[in-house]
């Protein structure tokens, strides 16, 4: 039976055994950021046309067909986050399962918006770049995608300022009791939606067979019970221990949702990798946090130099996890792994320049493939495509063609 109090405790051990190193920030060629960027808007400018002329043709086949291949092109090019490391037919089954998660999303909720579709999509994601790393067959059902979904329902639930911490103290309640197996129906649209969605996970994994994936769930649950109190003063061991809880047990949660089982060290890996995601999460949301007064790792700093720091032992974490605590045995796929992590730290930081040290500011900015300010004003301009009804009736139909 998996000990998740001791992963908990040997994931903080590995955390405070890592002091900082320097991010290493080569300095890319302004002509270079230019090119760059001359090329990110043309891109959009033919994705855009292309979008464009797909919804005058909803019903063809042609524009589908391109629309894969646009994608997969794509992904292989790309030279940021390195798909290109990876199997063409494990590409060919990541936009596969992509468009089968967006096409199950749209059925069970055909008022989704995207922005809720792509946040449970990025855990689908980390489940399948799991199941890489561990050497899993790649899989996708019911379980995975009720799972992912959750997300979206309970964390924007939890999350917004607008609800009362009655409520949301009466939907933990809830919550809490409907992952121990115990049904208590409520006529509310959230509470039945989520509700269907833990029947799919019950219905993929029994729960006297697969007992792991309902404890995770609910260690799940703990953290998010607790994080909760992250807006009243905590020790600083206390914050460590709810980050630990938030990220390492959503990640495995997603290790077991895999086939139902995880060998020691890769639930280790599972914790370790997921606190490492939630750290990072923490540093990119460090200024929301300290307005709304939520303490985490990186809000609770008060100096520009302690922030750095703290962006340092990630760095440092990442390593270390990656080659003394994992199970991967590929050293192509480490190297895929840590640049993705590289660049989720990279990315994270990039958003909150103004509370980092001016000189470390400037020397981000330099190394960037792009130039920051002006990536930043072309995803404001586009925000309102992104968000528009338009795409979301382009994806719909492409989605169907599977």
């Amino acid at each position: 039976m998996m000990d998740f109090d001791a992963l908990t405790r040997d994931c903080e051990a590995i955390w405070q055994s890592c002091g900082g190193t320097k991010l290493r920030l080569p300095a890319v060629k302004k002509e270079l950021q230019k090119e760059n960027m001359k090329q990110l808007h043309a891109m959009r400018k033919d994705w855009q046309t292309f979008m464009d002329r797909a919804m005058e043709h909803l019903q063809e086949e042609q524009w589908k067909q391109e629309m894969d291949m646009r994608v997969l092109e794509l992904l292989r090019k790309e030279s940021i986050l390195n798909f290109n490391a990876l199997e063409p037919q494990v590409q060919q089954e990541f936009l596969h399962i992509t468009k089968q998660f967006i096409r199950d999303a749209m059925r069970f909720d055909c008022e989704i918006q995207l922005a809720d579709i792509m946040q449970a999509m990025r855990n689908v994601w980390i489940i399948l770049l799991l199941e890489c790393m561990l050497e899993r067959p790649l899989c996708y059902h019911k379980a995975i995608f009720a799972y992912s979904m959750l997300y979206p329902y309970t964390d924007n639930f939890l999350d917004d300022p607008g609800i009362t911490p009655a409520l949301k103290k009466a939907f933990n309640h809830w919550l809490t009791k409907r992952l121990k197996g115990e049904v208590q129906r409520n006529t509310q649209p959230l509470y039945q939606a989520v509700d269907k969605l833990i029947t799919m996970i019950e219905e993929t994994f029994h729960r006297p067979q697969f007992p792991q994936v309902y404890e995770a769930l609910l260690r799940i649950q703990e953290g998010q019970v607790l994080s909760l109190c992250q807006g009243e003063r905590l020790s600083k061991d206390e914050i460590l221990k709810i980050s630990i809880y938030k990220g390492g047990a959503s990640v495995l949660t997603d290790g077991f949702l895999m086939d139902g089982t995880l060998q020691q060290k890769e639930a280790m890996f599972c914790m370790s990798y997921g606190f490492l995601l939630q750290v990072a999460d923490d540093i990119q949301d460090m200024e929301e946090d300290r307005q709304a007064q939520q303490y985490t790792l990186a809000s609770i700093l008060s100096s520009r130099q302690e922030r750095l720091k703290l962006a340092e032992q990630l760095h440092t974490y990442i390593h270390e996890v990656l080659y003394h605590h994992c199970p991967i045995k590929k050293q192509a796929m480490i190297s895929f792994v840590e640049q993705n992590c590289r660049f989720l730290l990279l990315a994270s930081l990039a958003k909150q320049l103004h509370m980092l040290p001016a000189m470390f500011a400037i020397r981000l900015r330099k190394s960037l493939p792009i130039e920051l300010d002006e990536f930043s004003l072309m995803l404001q301009d586009s925000s309102s495509w992104l968000q528009s009804n338009r795409l979301k009736t382009v994806l719909h139909a492409y989605t169907k063609a599977i």
